[in-house]
């Protein structure tokens, strides 16, 4: 499994991700959630994507704030998206 996901990772991250496109995806996740979300909370996160489009905070800010939303509102559909858990969980050992 290792190996396989090292070939494959490699191979998608031969170019990193386009900021405009991540932010696009950010902005249509958030889309789910426009609804149920306070105008504070909606103001929050577009500020943080403000932020992060212009570089001032790294992508683990926005994505945790979405998946967060997607685990309290029961967002099955994005919670499945690898967007939101890029690695595989039997390949996330930290001790080196």
């Amino acid at each position: 499994m290792r190996q396989a996901y090292e070939e494959g990772f490699l191979r998608v991250t031969q170019l990193p991700f386009r900021l405009p496109a991540m932010a696009d995806a950010l902005l249509h996740a958030f889309g789910y959630f426009k609804k149920a979300l306070s105008p504070k909370e909606k103001a929050h996160f577009q500020d943080l994507l403000v932020d992060f489009r212009e570089q001032r905070v790294p992508l683990e800010a926005p994505l945790a704030l979405l998946r967060s939303w997607a685990l309290r509102f029961g967002a099955g559909y994005l919670e499945a998206q690898a967007l939101f858990e890029p690695y595989p969980r039997g390949l996330m050992d930290l001790t080196f």
